[in-house]
């Protein structure tokens, strides 16, 4: 953006013309990447808050018995980057969030439910702002225990994704919306590698 100017004024072009497809060209690849950053980066969660009431607060075992049955209606705040550097909070319900399928050029392996996302008609200007706003609607959450370990509160969110696991598919058994029929896997699940025997015999 700032070379624009520069070549709008450049004096060695006396053609209008020229310079001005020139000054198009320079802001067009001086936002493009700034577009595709923003595009492979905004599924991307970088932490989940999750509301916890008292009951499940008390000790360890609580919380993981209260995160394999939690409530439909339980709030997450999940927070993702946005094109500017400041934090994007998508406030969601575990109802709402569906397992999506691996498919191309789709970095998102959670998704918002269609029906609670509003399409109604909006203004021109309710619909820039909505832009601006930078909504999220699909999410790309990493699977792996080494991520939710760094927490100290490690198996809650692998008992939260297989609750999003088991609710798409009982919402859509018949894979009609573009899930799968088995759900997205969501969790790494621990590898536990055979570890063989040596045996050293003493020679004389």
């Amino acid at each position: 953006m700032y070379i624009a100017p520069i070549v709008w004024k450049n004096e060695n072009e006396p053609r209008v013309n020229i310079r001005k497809w020139q000054t198009i060209a320079v802001v067009i690849a001086g936002i493009l990447p700034t577009i595709t950053l923003s595009y492979l980066t905004a599924p991307f969660v970088s932490s989940i808050a999750i509301r916890v009431p008292t009951i499940a607060r008390g000790s360890r075992d609580a919380l993981l018995r209260w995160s394999s049955r939690v409530p439909p209606d339980t709030r997450l705040e999940l927070v993702t980057l946005r094109t500017w550097p400041v934090r994007r909070t998508s406030a969601v319900f575990l109802h709402e969030l569906r397992a999506l399928d691996t498919q191309r050029w789709r970095y998102a392996n959670i998704g918002r439910e269609a029906s609670n996302v509003s399409e109604d008609k909006k203004s021109i200007w309710r619909s820039f702002l909505g832009i601006i706003n930078e909504p999220r609607f699909k999410f790309y959450v990493k699977p792996g225990l080494a991520y939710t370990h760094r927490t100290g509160v490690g198996g809650v969110w692998e008992n939260v994704a297989k609750i999003i696991q088991e609710q798409t598919w009982n919402k859509d058994p018949g894979g009609k919306t573009g899930i799968r029929r088995t759900p997205a896997r969501l969790v790494t699940p621990r590898v536990v590698r055979n570890v063989k025997r040596h045996t050293a015999r003493s020679t004389k």
